[in-house]
C-alpha cells in the first residue's frame, strides 16, 4: 500500500485566497464605514458650531438665527406708520431694540432693563422695561411724535414676537410721559 502524503494546499489554498480576499474586503468596508462615520461626525460638529446661539438671558431672549423682522416707524409728516423689514443676526430683544436705533425711532443710548415674553389667559404677551434715557427722550418729544415711537416701539416687538399685548415700562416703574400715561398692556397701534 502506497501511502501518498501531500501538504493539502492546492485546494485549501484557493479556498483560503478566496476567504481571505473576503476578510479584506470585509475590513476595507468596515474601514469605509468607520471613515465615514467620522467625516459625518466632524461635519455634523462644524455644523453645529456654526449654528451655535447665545445661551439666552431674559434681557436676550434668543429664537433663532438670520431672522428678518418689521421695523415700523412714523413716515416724514408723523401722520401714519410705514415699516420695512430687515435682517437681524438673531431674534432677540436687543436686536429688535437696535433694529428700532437703527431706523431712527430711538436714540443709541436707550437701553432695555429687561425683555419677558410670556403667555397668560391664552394671549402672548411681552414686557419691556426701559432705563431713564428712554424716558427722558419721550419727554422731548410732543404728543404725535410720542404717538409714533411708542406705536413703532410696540408695533416692532408685537410683530417680531408674534404676541397679542405689550407692556412698556421705566426702571419697574409706570411708563408716564407729560402727555399720557401707560399703565397697562398696549395692543398694535394703527
Amino acid at each position: 500500500m502506497a501511502l501518498i502524503s501531500g501538504c493539502g494546499k492546492t485546494a485549501d489554498s484557493k479556498e483560503n485566497k478566496a476567504n481571505s480576499t473576503e476578510q479584506t474586503k470585509d475590513i476595507e468596508t468596515a474601514n469605509e464605514t468607520e471613515q465615514n462615520k467620522d467625516v459625518q461626525t466632524e461635519e455634523n460638529a462644524d455644523k453645529q458650531e456654526g449654528e451655535e446661539q447665545q445661551i439666552p438671558d431674559e434681557q436676550n431672549v434668543s429664537v433663532q438665527t438670520g431672522d428678518n423682522i418689521k421695523v415700523y416707524y412714523s413716515n416724514a409728516d408723523a401722520s401714519g406708520f410705514e415699516s420695512e423689514e430687515v435682517a437681524v443676526e438673531s431674534l432677540s430683544s436687543n436686536e429688535v431694540l437696535k433694529a428700532l436705533v437703527d431706523k431712527g425711532v430711538l436714540p443709541v443710548d436707550v437701553s432695555l432693563l429687561s425683555f419677558k415674553e410670556f403667555e397668560k389667559d391664552n394671549e402672548k404677551l411681552l414686557e419691556l422695561d426701559f432705563s431713564d434715557k428712554f424716558n427722558t427722550y419721550i419727554k422731548t418729544l410732543g404728543t404725535s411724535a410720542e404717538y409714533y415711537i411708542v406705536g413703532s416701539i410696540c408695533n416692532t416687538f408685537l410683530d417680531a414676537y408674534g404676541s397679542d399685548k405689550i407692556h412698556i415700562t421705566v426702571n419697574g416703574d409706570v411708563f408716564t410721559t407729560g402727555h399720557a400715561e401707560y399703565p397697562g398692556f398696549m395692543g398694535k397701534f394703527n
